[in-house]
């Protein structure tokens, strides 16, 4: 009886194991993350949470090298970090994206977003060819036009369990006026 009792509490065990081996497996997937990734991205935009969208760039997203024109322009820079005790590139591209936000209050912003091509690399990170369109909900006014196929680069953060976020991409060039 007391061995019955073993097998069973041992298939359980090597039951769960192999349960957890495969749900790892299929985590990292390169595409599974990268269309995580996306997604995420889609419903903060769509959320209008600029908190969020920043939350998907990886801790090496270089700011000032994606949007020179944004981070290198003093008109910019002072709008951006006016009033606020944390004059970072991040906080600074939040309060930024805040203000899009605001300013597209009566017609949120949708993004749109195919994923062409996940190709893993040697060093770790996915690039990932995709199209992207984010524009007025009301179907009025692109900020970034889906014609475009562009390359973003994803970087794993966390050891066990961790996601890809984006770590650079080609030009975006999003109209903002300070």
């Amino acid at each position: 009886m007391a061995l019955s009792r073993r097998k069973v509490i041992s298939a359980v065990v090597l039951a769960v194991v192999v349960l957890g081996v495969v749900l790892l497996i299929r985590s990292r997937d390169p595409a599974r993350q990268a269309e995580a990734t996306f997604a995420r991205i889609k419903q903060a935009v769509e959320a209008n949470d600029a908190g969020d969208v920043i939350d998907q760039l990886h801790p090496a997203y270089d700011f000032a090298g994606q949007w020179p024109g944004y981070f290198d322009n003093p008109d910019y820079k002072t709008v951006l970090a006016a009033g606020s005790d944390d004059p970072t590139p991040r906080s600074m591209a939040k309060r930024g994206l805040s203000f899009l936000f605001l300013r597209h209050l009566q017609s949120r912003l949708r993004f749109l977003y195919a994923i062409q091509k996940v190709e893993p690399r040697a060093d770790g990170t996915v690039a990932v060819d995709v199209t992207i369109e984010v524009g007025a909900a009301d179907g009025g006014g692109l900020l970034v036009d889906g014609i475009q196929k562009r390359r973003f680069v994803l970087a794993r953060t966390g050891w066990l369990f961790g996601t890809l976020e984006v770590r650079s991409h080609d030009a975006l060039d999003v109209p903002i006026t300070p």
